[in-house]
C-alpha cells in the first residue's frame, strides 16, 4: 500500500508512524529541501528521492540533504533521540539505516530502478534488525490507544449529558 501526502505538516509525521517505509520526495531549486529540514520531514525519511534530477540545482540540493542527514546522524550517535515522534532511520538495536538519496526523473523513469533497490534494501534491513516488528507493535499500540480514547470520550460525553439533563430537570 502506498500513502501519498501533499505538502509538509504534522499529518505527514503522523502518517510516518503508520507505514513501513517513508519516502520523502523533493524537487531541486524549489526550496523543498529547506522546508523539509525545517518541518522535521527529513527525520521521518527512510529514503529520500530528488525528483526532476535533470534540473541544474540537483547537486546543490543533494549536498544540502547529505549535510542535514549527517547532522541528524551525529545527534543520534551522541545519544539524542531525534525521532521520538516517528520511526525514521532509528532502529531499536542502534544499528542505523543509512538514508539513501536517490535521484529520479519521473518523465523518463531514470532512477526508478535505484529507488526499487533501496526499497528492497530497507525492507531487508528492518526485517533483519527486528525494526519491522517494533514498528508493527508501535502501530498496533497507537490504534489501541486511539480507540480507547475515542470510547472514553464517548462514554464521558454521554455521562455529562445525562448529568446536565438531570440538573435541568430538577
Amino acid at each position: 500500500m502506498i500513502v501519498e501526502t501533499v505538502g509538509v505538516g504534522q499529518s505527514e509525521v503522523d502518517i510516518a508512524s503508520n507505514v513501513q517505509t517513508s519516502i520523502v520526495v523533493l524537487c531541486p531549486g524549489l526550496g523543498d529541501s529547506i522546508q523539509a529540514a525545517k518541518s522535521g520531514l527529513l527525520e521521518i525519511a527512510d529514503i529520500i528521492v530528488i525528483n526532476k534530477s535533470d534540473y541544474p540545482e540537483v547537486n546543490l540540493t543533494k549536498s544540502y540533504l547529505h549535510e542535514m542527514i549527517n547532522v541528524g546522524r551525529a545527534a543520534q550517535t551522541r545519544g539524542s533521540d531525534t525521532h521520538s515522534v516517528s520511526h525514521g532511520n532509528l532502529d531499536t538495536d542502534n544499528s542505523l539505516w543509512d538514508v539513501p538519496i536517490i535521484t529520479t526523473v519521473a518523465t523518463t523513469g531514470e532512477g526508478v530502478g535505484d529507488l526499487f533497490e533501496q526499497l528492497l534494501a530497507h525492507y531487508n534491513h528492518i526485517k533483519s534488525t527486528g525494526e519491522m516488528t517494533r514498528r508493527r507493535n508501535s502501530r498496533l499500540r497507537a490504534i489501541f490507544e486511539s480507540q480507547l480514547r475515542k470510547q472514553l470520550y464517548t462514554k464521558l460525553s454521554q455521562m455529562f449529558l445525562r448529568i446536565t439533563v438531570l440538573d435541568n430537570w430538577r
